[in-house]
């Protein structure tokens, strides 16, 4: 055990300092080492919060125990276990009957990852977590440090956002299912905001490979979390075709661009629909269902429950505003009963005083949205839709707590862009 401390150790600092000379001009290269410090902390407090606060041991030791399960059984069976790995076939009963998750596919997927590291950890716990809280931190950091060659006047306002933001940090660290989808996420925007938002970038084989890199990640995060997938790619697809068309065709001002970036949206919409197996009213039906599973035994917060929530688009629409407000805002101190709860509610309380500025700003003209408008729409219709299919599926504060953290670091972000005190300026040229 000691060995694979020292070797995994040593495999950690010497990439973390490959990944710390490659970036030598970045304009975040000082939050570079503070912040993967503190994300591999937060892996660490995360095993150690359920250790001592949660009797249950919750999702990350149950990840744990099946990933040591599969790694146990792949010593002996590694045809068959790299054939489970891509089929979730698994032709011993014996192991079948130890998978908790072996009926969850999504579940299931995480464990299969956490198998895969758990074979060079030795099935260390602590070990696994920090190479996915590596992971994590490397979509963020990606991530940030494109937004801050883009927005230079808010590369602190990024850094932020995506690095240190305490209940983002925390959920994305460790063995949870959040750390690795984070990590997708951040690499996935990285990767368009490179190579589709500036089309002047050679393509060259390094584009292709980071193009194929981010087309497993999208398959990985399907299978793990299907919202944050589809909806992550419906927007990030509108915003390049609709950037594209609005340059072909001359479409300058604002309001042209959110009607085509409307239209487009809408379009795409309609035709994923017509793919075989998805349907809007399967998909309405499926978050409902959710919704109502957290009714008995009193697993929905009372707040959140949204009475009469039925299949339908007009239920969805009378409730999508109470859900969107819930899924930026919510939990507020008073409602959480523990430590972490009021700590994310003392968070939301920030947000909500920095979204009212932000809008005043806007509202005053202290800012203009023009030169990115097309982005700020993607970013908007991404938080927007996640917070509410969130909210409407998952009724309970605690797993809003963990689910925001898809969108959260986007809308801290969008919010920092509009106030001074990140930076004079904003999405645009300060006025």
């Amino acid at each position: 055990m000691l060995a694979h401390y020292l070797l995994h150790s040593l495999l950690l600092l010497l990439l973390a300092y490959l990944l710390y000379r490659r970036y030598a001009h970045s304009p975040l290269r000082k939050f570079f080492l503070p912040a993967l410090a503190v994300q591999l902390a937060a892996g660490v407090a995360v095993g150690l919060v359920y250790t001592h606060y949660y009797p249950y041991g919750g999702d990350t030791f149950l990840f744990h125990k099946e990933g040591s399960v599969l790694a146990a059984w792949a010593g002996g069976n590694f045809p068959q276990y790299l054939r489970f790995l891509f089929t979730s076939y698994l032709p011993d009963p014996e192991v079948a009957r130890q998978l908790t998750f072996i009926t969850q596919p999504r579940a299931l997927v995480m464990a299969k990852v956490v198998s895969v590291l758990h074979l060079t950890t030795g099935s260390n716990y602590w070990l696994s977590g920090a190479w996915l809280s590596l992971l994590s931190f490397w979509g963020g950091w990606r991530l940030a440090d494109r937004l801050a060659l883009l927005f230079p006047k808010h590369a602190i306002g990024a850094a932020f956002s995506f690095l240190f933001f305490p209940s983002v940090v925390f959920w994305t660290s460790g063995i949870l299912k959040e750390t690795l989808s984070a990590g997708i996420i951040g690499l996935v925007c990285a990767f368009f905001l490179r190579y589709g938002y500036q089309p002047r970038i050679n393509r060259d084989g390094k584009a292709l490979l980071h193009g194929v890199l981010a087309a497993i990640g999208l398959a990985v995060l399907w299978q793990l979390k299907f919202y944050y997938c589809a909806v992550l790619v419906l927007c990030l697809l509108s915003f390049l075709i609709s950037r594209g068309a609005a340059g072909r065709f001359g479409v300058n001002s604002v309001p042209g661009q959110w009607v085509l970036f409307e239209m487009v949206l809408v379009s795409l919409v309609g035709l994923a629909f017509l793919l075989p197996g998805l349907s809007l009213q399967s998909l309405m039906a499926a978050i409902v269902q959710n919704h109502d599973a957290h009714l008995p035994g009193g697993v929905a917060d009372p707040p959140l429950v949204y009475e009469s929530l039925q299949p339908a688009l007009s239920s969805f629409f009378l409730h999508a505003p109470k859900a969107l407000v819930a899924g930026l805002f919510r939990p507020l101190p008073w409602e959480a009963d523990n430590a972490f709860g009021i700590w994310v509610g003392i968070e939301n309380i920030l947000l909500l005083l920095a979204a009212g500025w932000a809008s005043l700003r806007l509202l005053r003209r202290k800012f203009s949205i023009r030169p990115h408008f097309l982005l700020l729409l993607g970013t908007l219709h991404y938080m927007v839709l996640l917070a509410v299919v969130l909210s409407l599926a998952a009724p309970n504060f605690g797993e809003m707590s963990r689910y925001k953290v898809a969108y959260l670091p986007f809308f801290a972000f969008v919010i920092l862009l509009a106030l001074p005190p990140v930076g004079k300026g904003s999405l645009g040229a300060e006025r």
